[in-house]
């Protein structure tokens, strides 16, 4: 039996009958060494899959640190916050259909007495990761899920546990994992079963705010009560979920998912009216929010606009009023807007704000504004939001104190990161930026001593920015080695099975290496073993007197195997490179050719995951070649190549398209009738095309027609289904 010759233009050889016995031993062999083959590389996949884990998705929480308190009065004794879950920007801001605005109320606050923008969040865009960054001011890493996104209480920092008492109605799956452990809390949260999908879902808010209602009324008759409420520090939160659900059910551009606005702006305004008439001290400040948009297809996560954009409307003690938009108004183009989203973007028309001046945050931005600001107590100790300065109104000597609060609680993360990471690191590299931190401190609050209170500010969040700076460079400090180790992984795993195709499907052994230097190799493999066991023992030491995670070990374990696996095959890797060296000029060419594609596809599969217009022109390319390559292969005349080109353009067009379509009856109903229109086509050339041969190459020589029936039948499977949707 003769072999054909592969890409490095080997061929096989003969057996006769006395190799037989041999033949047989080898490949049973092959065959136990395949399947150990195969546990290994379930096992390499499973253990560096976890590693994407320790890479990205590593939690940004550290603990130990000291909170730091504003050194200025606070404007407001309580705040009001309003989240309305789900609710897109777009949707809130822009006009009905009539040119009304669905949100009155909130309207009339942006263009008379509040500040407002809009605030981007970070995905994944779901309800617990929006309301910790809103609630915590950071974003939970996505590893968050093997902890459960909602059954679990947070444990960290929040502005809950900052103040002096928390009143929080809502969601069963948002409030009590703020409140469940929160001894100074009062909250309360409607079943599950009041969660259908089926019906409309704003009964859900307008419940968040009956009950908030009834526990001032029930103030009249509980004194202590009635004190409580007229402390200072407390926290008011609704959570209402009518949106998100309204447009999980119905989507975000249906009456009800739109009505639903109107039911928000209502409640906003209630709730303002009822505070007013309660407290009657002008010492509440009101944040009205959400924590994610919702696609066009009633679902979100992903980082699309729709799902990132939010509404951010702030008014009442210490929020500043509207400010004109004037030609010297020129944004901070320092701060860095989550996943490079752009900010400062101008205003939408149809919106009917662009003469007001508009402030976009970052979505962990509110947390500081919230507490540290209007509140006047500590930011919660995780957070990292950059204080925006647009909504406030204070002093300029108290904007310098809120940005220097602001600035050392992010500090403060950073030192206690670079504490931990140094305790646990035998070569331990710090932030070079931040080595003389005390000093900045000192000139700003000489600065501030001297009056200089813009050199002051400028100079506070120069720190803070280097701050962040250095703690994205702790969370991604073992991103190097991590991602070399498992690199080199990969690159050995890949190289492994190259050597055994070729050891065990080529006749490559037998042509380099005889079986005295095999019986040589075997005895001196030691040779490899014992060196790389020792690296082996001593990496897993250095691991272990660093604390490194288990995981660690297993990553540095297998990469190392590998290649004591590579390194003990090379005398067939040198006599390989000699075989290859001096081949003809075309096999390296045709080697290097088949390389150079396939590291060339694999990079258009990777990029088209962010660009997927990428397709279009791979499908117009292949509509060229493909046809051109038919019509010089078919060797009589054929409408195949056409058709392949038709074909291969016609799809291009859909990856051009908006990811995200609303539902289409008419499309489906006309996408049935243009397959049972193609179908009727072709069973016409079937039937009457006779012995042609354009019509056998596509036939594939087939003359006898089927079953009418059964082309019936498949017309009526096809076209019913479609039509049954209108």
């Amino acid at each position: 039996m003769r072999g054909g010759e592969g890409i490095l233009g080997v061929r096989g050889h003969n057996i006769g009958s006395s190799e037989a016995v041999i033949v047989n031993t080898r490949t049973h062999d092959l065959k136990g060494r395949e399947k150990w083959l195969v546990i290994l590389g379930v096992i390499l996949h499973a253990v560096y899959m976890l590693s994407i884990f320790d890479i990205y998705f590593k939690t940004p929480i550290v603990h130990g640190m000291e909170p730091v308190k504003p050194r200025f009065s606070a404007p407001a004794k309580r705040l009001v916050l309003l989240i309305a879950d789900g609710l897109r920007a777009d949707k809130f801001f822009e006009p009905d259909s009539d040119g009304n605005y669905r949100a009155p109320f909130l309207r009339s606050v942006i263009t008379e007495r509040g500040r407002w923008g809009v605030s981007h969040a970070r995905p994944p865009t779901e309800s617990r990761p929006g309301h910790v960054a809103i609630i915590a001011g950071f974003y939970e890493d996505p590893s968050a899920v093997t902890k459960g996104w909602k059954a679990n209480p947070v444990e960290f920092d929040s502005v809950f546990n900052r103040s002096r008492h928390t009143f929080a109605f809502g969601s069963p799956d948002i409030v009590p994992i703020f409140c469940g452990g929160l001894k100074h809390s009062t909250y309360k949260s409607y079943p599950h079963d009041y969660e259908d999908f089926a019906t409309d879902a704003s009964f859900l808010d307008e419940w968040s705010f009956d009950q908030f209602q009834i526990l001032l009324n029930r103030s009249n008759q509980d004194a202590r009560l009635k004190h409580l409420l007229q402390q200072d520090n407390l926290v008011i939160f609704l959570h209402l979920l009518g949106c998100d659900s309204n447009g999980h059910a119905h989507r975000p551009y249906s009456s009800i998912y739109l009505n639903n606005v109107k039911v928000v702006d209502h409640i906003a305004e209630r709730v303002y009216n009822l505070v007013q008439n309660y407290f009657k001290d002008n010492l509440t400040s009101y944040v009205f929010t959400a924590d994610h948009g919702m696609s066009d297809k009633g679902s979100h996560g992903d980082g699309h606009p729709s799902n990132t954009d939010t509404p951010l409307v702030v008014w009442g003690a210490g929020v500043g009023r509207p400010v004109p938009i004037s030609e010297e108004h020129h944004p901070d183009d320092t701060v860095r807007f989550v996943d490079e989203h752009v900010h400062d973007m101008p205003t939408p028309p149809e919106w009917g704000l662009g003469g007001l001046e508009r402030v976009d945050v970052n979505q962990a931005d509110i947390a500081p504004l919230m507490v540290s600001t209007l509140l006047g107590l500590p930011c919660p100790v995780n957070s990292v939001g950059n204080l925006p300065l647009g909504y406030v109104n204070l002093s300029e000597v108290e904007e310098v104190e809120a940005v220097l609060a602001n600035t050392k609680q992010i500090l403060h993360q950073f030192l206690r990161k670079s504490q931990l990471k140094q305790a646990n690191s035998l070569l331990f590299k710090p932030y070079k930026p931040l080595a003389s931190y005390v000093l900045v401190l000192n000139q700003i609050e000489h600065l501030v001593s001297t009056k200089d209170y813009k050199s002051a500010k400028k100079l506070s969040e120069k720190l803070r920015w280097l701050a962040m700076e250095g703690l994205h460079y702790f969370q991604t400090y073992d991103w190097l080695m991590l991602m070399a180790v498992i690199s080199l992984g990969y690159i050995g795993w890949m190289i492994y099975l190259i050597l055994h195709v070729l050891k065990s499907y080529t006749a490559l052994p037998e042509s380099f290496i005889e079986k005295e230097q095999s019986v040589y190799l075997r005895k001196n493999t030691w040779k490899v073993y014992v060196p790389g066991c020792l690296l082996m023992g001593s990496v897993c030491v250095l691991l272990f007197m660093e604390h490194s995670p288990p995981l660690y070990h297993a990553y540095f374990a297998m990469t190392i195997f590998l290649w004591i696996q590579i390194s003990c095959e090379y005398q067939f890797i040198k006599a390989l490179w000699k075989y290859v060296h001096h081949r003809e000029i075309g096999h390296l060419v045709k080697l290097m050719a088949s390389s150079i594609i396939s590291v060339f596809v694999l990079e258009i599969l990777v990029k088209s995951f962010t660009n997927r217009q990428l397709y279009t022109w791979i499908f117009v390319l292949v509509g060229v070649f493909a046809s051109v390559y038919l019509l010089y292969s078919i060797p009589w005349k054929s409408g195949i190549p056409i058709f392949v080109w038709l074909s291969c353009w016609f799809l291009s067009i859909f990856t051009l398209m908006p990811a995200e379509i609303p539902d289409n009856t008419t499309l489906v109903v006309l996408s049935g009738l243009m397959i049972v229109i193609i179908g009727g086509v072709a069973r016409y050339l079937h039937m009457y095309a006779g012995d042609g041969k354009y019509w056998l190459s596509v036939t594939h020589g087939m003359k006898k027609s089927k079953s009418h029936l059964l082309f019936l039948l498949q017309v009526l499977i096809c076209y019913i289904p479609s039509v049954s949707i209108l």
